[in-house]
């Protein structure tokens, strides 16, 4: 059976005659039943004018039904064509929307910011431009050799916004000659614990006292002569520093308490604008619950915003001693690691504590560690 398939119904008395005739004139049907005086079947639309002469002349009740299938799906377009006509539309400006730039993200462009906000708006790379015409590889290339201290460029799409991300290079640290003179002079102040001379004569040893800048390995040696000769002074001179690192916490803590009046305002956001400002409660002071949902996702950036305001009532009460000391210490502690960034090799560690005006109470860390101080100084030529 080809074409469009369509129902039909036949009521009346001896059903099998119009079923013979019906196949004499070589009609088809298919999913026949009966019921009684009424016969119900599928036949090609093309048959049904050959179905209605039979019933018509046989004295037959001829009903045509619906059509099956995909005809079924051709007369719901005809009946409802505004609303797929509507749809169709609206798919074409959402897929047209999706292929422009919406938004531009500069990411960690530092100090870059305005000049590559300027570079773009110079190159016509701007919003509500198509995203094909923009060639994110000559756009990277233009970039990095824009601004060569950079260590690279990275731009990709995410949805319609066009995001530029700039990673800096790490500036070359100088370098070490060993020609001409010069001494090794102490880093910090510190206690002297061991020293290794490779270049140079020692003029420190273990257990001095050292102050910052200190000479600790002079840039001249003795020859076989007994003359002094000018040097590069080199070597290791480890030494015990202390570090340390404070902190101060107050003993009494803010606390909030909600009165029990709220009051909820939603509006709509894009990147640009809202569509209206929400009204604000007037509330002394208030927590706010905020809830973002995402109207169009990546490619309409529309949000539906709600904010509940929730008032509040603010009152200053004491902590407990024993808490605020803790929490106190470990932060003194964190800050010291922190700080020295080496708290495995910490030969010795302490806290000390002290109240400032009975309201503050005050976090001392300490660190003991042993490390080199040795630091190359060129003398003047």
């Amino acid at each position: 059976m080809k074409g469009i398939v369509r129902s039909f119904t036949v009521e009346g008395l001896n059903l099998e005659r119009f079923i013979a005739l019906s196949a004499e004139a070589g009609i088809r049907f298919t999913k026949l039943k009966r019921q009684g005086r009424r016969l119900w079947a599928l036949t090609g639309e093309d048959e049904l004018a050959s179905i209605e002469e039979i019933a018509s002349k046989g004295g037959w009740r001829f009903c045509a039904g619906n059509r099956q299938g995909s005809g079924r799906g051709l007369d719901a377009m005809k009946r409802h064509w505004p609303l797929w006509a509507g749809g169709l539309l609206l798919f074409a400006v959402i897929f047209t929307a999706t292929q422009l730039v919406w938004n531009i993200d500069i990411i960690e462009a530092g100090i870059y910011q305005a000049d590559l906000e300027g570079f773009l708006t110079e190159n016509d790379i701007r919003l509500f431009r198509w995203k094909s015409r923009i060639d994110l590889d000559e756009l990277r290339d233009s970039i990095e050799w824009r601004y060569p201290d950079i260590a690279w460029a990275d731009c990709g799409w995410r949805g319609t916004t066009l995001r530029i991300t700039l990673v800096e290079g790490t500036p070359q640290g100088e370098t070490f000659s060993k020609i001409g003179s010069g001494d090794v002079v102490a880093a910090r102040g510190g206690i002297v614990e061991s020293i290794v001379t490779v270049a140079g004569t020692p003029v420190v040893a273990p257990g001095d006292v050292i102050q910052p800048g200190q000479v600790l390995i002079q840039g001249i040696e003795r020859s076989a002569d007994e003359t002094t000769i000018p040097v590069m002074a080199r070597g290791i001179v480890n030494a015990r520093v202390w570090d340390q690192a404070a902190v101060q916490m107050p003993m009494t803590e803010t606390a909030t308490t909600y009165t029990g009046n709220r009051q909820e305002t939603w509006t709509v956001c894009c990147p640009w604008f809202d569509l209206w400002t929400m009204r604000e409660p007037g509330y002394a002071h208030q927590d706010i619950r905020r809830k973002q949902v995402p109207l169009g996702g990546l490619f309409l950036p529309f949000t539906w915003v709600l904010e509940e305001h929730m008032e509040a009532e603010v009152v200053q009460k004491q902590r407990d001693a024993e808490a605020v000391q803790a929490e106190a210490g470990a932060a003194a502690l964190r800050l010291l690691r922190e700080k020295t960034e080496f708290d495995d090799e910490l030969v010795d560690k302490w806290v000390d504590y002290c109240m400032i005006e009975g309201e503050v109470l005050e976090a001392i860390a300490y660190g003991e560690r042993i490390v080199d101080v040795a630091q190359p100084r060129r003398n003047a030529e």
